[in-house]
């Protein structure tokens, strides 16, 4: 379920932290899902809109824009990051360590799998 998350709480343990900027307004980022990880994605500085996709015609959009809440995406979901304001710092963080076998960067192998799961 996608959720924005306002709380002071991560809800999960934490495994891998990233920190991502330079983006330019114009550039796309994310564009994969991931078979088993949950991730949490909080504006340090400056917003983007993040684009949802659950592989079975649900998508939303959501504008993140301040650094009081995040983004809680679970397993899953094809996301796909995008508008960022000038100077757009994300800190991500997720419940299990970089694995790239847990990457679905193929949109076509994404729906066969959630389709097929």
């Amino acid at each position: 379920m996608l959720q924005r998350n306002h709380n002071d709480q991560v809800p999960f343990e934490i495994a891998k932290v990233l920190v991502v900027r330079g983006m330019q307004p114009t550039d796309v980022r994310g564009q994969h899902a991931h078979r088993c990880t949950a991730e949490l994605v909080v504006p340090i500085s400056g917003g983007c809109t993040v684009e949802c996709d659950n592989g079975q015609g649900d998508t939303e959009s959501f504008e993140l824009r301040s650094s009081s809440e995040g983004m809680y995406l679970p397993p899953q979901y094809w996301r796909t990051l995008k508008d960022f304001e000038k100077g757009t710092v994300l800190l991500i963080v997720a419940d299990t360590e970089y694995s790239e076998a847990d990457y679905i960067r193929d949109y076509d192998d994404f729906l066969s799998f959630v389709n097929n799961s």
